[in-house]
């Protein structure tokens, strides 16, 4: 009876563990999609610029997150933006 508690509990958690880093994926992807309104999986610094708060400084922020400075932020260029900031929030 305790293996099969053991083994039930370990489900439950292993399946709320997968829950959790699947909605957090899904809720960056879903920022950078509003984001990225051609669909073509690129951020565009037009596209960028248009969406966040203060517009005229969207190329400055866009040039710092252009990791390899292709003129376009992928998805992964983006999601390391957010984790930066989600670091600095916890200090």
């Amino acid at each position: 009876m305790k293996n099969v508690l053991k083994t039930t509990l370990s489900s439950v958690v292993v399946t709320a563990l997968l829950f959790v880093v699947s909605t957090e994926a899904h809720a960056k992807k879903s920022r950078f999609s509003k984001l990225d309104t051609n669909s073509d999986g690129a951020l565009s610094v037009e596209e960028f610029s248009a969406k966040i708060k203060n517009p005229k400084k969207g190329p400055k922020r866009f040039a710092r997150l252009d990791v390899d400075g292709n003129g376009s932020l992928t998805p992964e260029e983006f999601a390391a933006q957010a984790k930066k900031k989600k670091k600095k929030k916890n200090k």
